[in-house]
């Protein structure tokens, strides 16, 4: 679940694929049936909870009583149900830690313009990014912080 979290999240990241909405379910569909062929042989691919855990609630009050959750001494029936909560919490943490934070700053995040290098090159006098336009406005307390770094 943690690789299939960080899989939709590269998908519907508009800075990293650039896919169009409209093609968002069939990817990440395409994406769950991958995930389900690469992991399914040895673990059967837990990624709905309910997929495990209905099935055991059914046959229990079928008749079967306790069994169904400790089949031959297996007593971790809960690491389906827990598991993928875990995963894509994980995943969305990895994502965020390991790609998103590594994009470059673009106009449209925050509401804030973009730092933009005017020739590609820091500037030599003080190792700071020559921009084309004010970052801030004035009143922004990381003007003074820019300026202090002047």
């Amino acid at each position: 679940s943690m690789l299939f979290m960080m899989i939709i999240l590269a998908i519907t990241d508009p800075r990293n694929m650039n896919i169009k909405k409209g093609l968002y379910p069939l990817v990440i569909g395409l994406a769950l049936t991958a995930v389900i062929f690469a992991f399914s042989y040895n673990c059967g691919a837990p990624l709905n909870p309910a997929r495990d855990l209905s099935p055991r609630i059914f046959t229990a009050l079928a008749g079967w009583g306790k069994k169904v959750f400790s089949f031959r001494g297996y007593k971790f029936f809960w690491v389906p149900v827990v598991g993928p909560h875990i995963g894509f919490v994980l995943g969305a943490w990895a994502y965020r830690l390991c790609i998103e934070l590594h994009w470059p700053v673009d106009s449209n995040d925050f509401g804030n313009p973009t730092q933009v290098m005017t020739n590609g090159e820091l500037n030599k006098e003080n190792d700071l990014p020559t921009f084309e336009r004010k970052i801030f406005d004035e009143n922004d307390m990381r003007t003074e912080l820019i300026k202090a770094m002047k």
